[in-house]
């Protein structure tokens, strides 16, 4: 059987242990982790069905200082199934180095959120009806199949765009779950719109959405039906919070892009390749 992300306290500070000892920082607490999602990737790395052709194209990124800036699912997944990522095969190096600067921290100290480029949110409904929100999902206008994701599990992705902003859609079974990103530096307006797409799943389908990245000053991430005004608020001060750390960071580029996009043409080449031989700990 495979091994599993760790369920207990114990076992989660081993691993951080461990990760800092072959040269990595975390920077995230466990609140933030999709432990079903990194289960999915260690198996898959272990069987050998793992893309690591896509992967390359949204490599790990480190910070100045080892501390991981994203990717952290996918390194959690490699320590578990024995693999150092630096040493993975291929035509494209599966860990980038941002050499100056850092977002591991906001300016009080307190994590960066999962997923630097980036804003999620997820969807839990009420009832196991993946399917049905399939359905859903291909039915509308603006949603294509995502040929650019990286594929872990029976989990299905989606792309919506509408040509002026895109929105990334992953759907998962057992249990039924949505996870929606877009990247950060898509216009402004980009705020409304993905409200108003994931109010309307949970308007039809119910279930509570889950601002992943919230301003932590806000007094909840979670959000039921009864609640849109408050999700809408919470919504737009967190991503106005989170936008401007990217900008801080990458500068004010305007992008409708995917993340593979936005990975080649903003972030990837701000980076230098990371190797086994060149990482001082591996």
């Amino acid at each position: 059987m495979a091994p599993r992300y760790p369920k207990t306290d114990t076992e989660r500070e081993q691993l951080a242990d461990d990760l800092t000892a072959v040269g990595y920082k975390p920077t995230q607490g466990r609140q933030h982790f999709d432990r079903v999602k990194i289960d999915m990737m260690i198996e898959a790395m272990l069987d050998g069905t793992f893309d690591w052709i896509a992967a390359g194209l949204q490599p790990m990124i480190l910070g100045p200082n080892d501390e991981i800036l994203g990717g952290h699912h996918r390194v959690i997944a490699a320590q578990f199934a024995g693999l150092d990522l630096t040493a993975v095969p291929g035509p494209r190096s599966q860990v980038q180095r941002l050499p100056t600067g850092s977002m591991s921290c906001r300016n009080d100290g307190t994590e960066f959120p999962m997923g630097f480029e980036s804003f999620q949110v997820r969807w839990n409904p009420s009832l196991p009806i993946a399917n049905e929100v399939d359905s859903h999902l291909r039915s509308l206008p603006d949603i294509t199949v995502d040929h650019d994701a990286i594929r872990t599990g029976d989990a299905r992705y989606f792309l919506w765009n509408d040509g002026r902003h895109v929105v990334e859609i992953e759907s998962s079974d057992s249990p039924a779950r949505f996870s929606t990103r877009f990247m950060l530096c898509n216009p402004e307006t980009i705020t409304d719109v993905y409200a108003e797409l994931l109010l309307s799943l949970q308007r039809r389908f119910g279930g509570r959405l889950e601002i992943c990245d919230h301003d932590p000053s806000l007094r909840s991430n979670e959000y039921g039906p009864d609640d849109s005004d408050g999700f809408r608020e919470a919504l737009r001060e967190s991503i106005a919070s989170r936008r401007s750390e990217w900008i801080a960071a990458f500068g004010p580029r305007v992008l409708t892009a995917n993340s593979r996009d936005v990975f080649r043409e903003i972030i990837l080449p701000n980076c230098v390749p990371v190797s086994a031989a060149t990482t001082s700990t591996h």
